[in-house]
């Protein structure tokens, strides 16, 4: 596990992980990215966790969730991949006079 994460503004580590909010949040989380808020100044920031703490004493998690989880990365890498090469390979359109 990385350290211990500490606010950007105030450089405190009284920090609290916060609930994800909006698309942003949720999209961040599938690379191991989540919110947290610091107490003293309020200022809410992002912070990479790394490694997932080990949960398997308290594992809430439901059997096949983290095989969904890494499906739904591979789709959305492939589609991502997919759309900018399309974009790479697309030949230019020449606008024509209407003859």
């Amino acid at each position: 596990m990385l350290g211990k994460p500490s606010c950007p503004k105030c450089g405190s580590e009284i920090v609290k992980r916060v609930h994800r909010s909006g698309l942003a949040d949720s999209f961040a989380a599938l690379w191991l990215v989540y919110p947290y808020r610091c107490h003293p100044c309020g200022t809410r920031f992002r912070y990479f966790r790394g490694v997932k703490r080990d949960t398997s004493s308290n594992n809430k998690t439901k059997p096949g969730q983290k095989n969904r989880r890494e499906f739904l990365v591979y789709v959305v890498g492939i589609l991502i991949f997919i759309g900018l090469l399309t974009l790479l390979l697309r030949e230019p359109t020449s606008k024509s006079d209407g003859q």
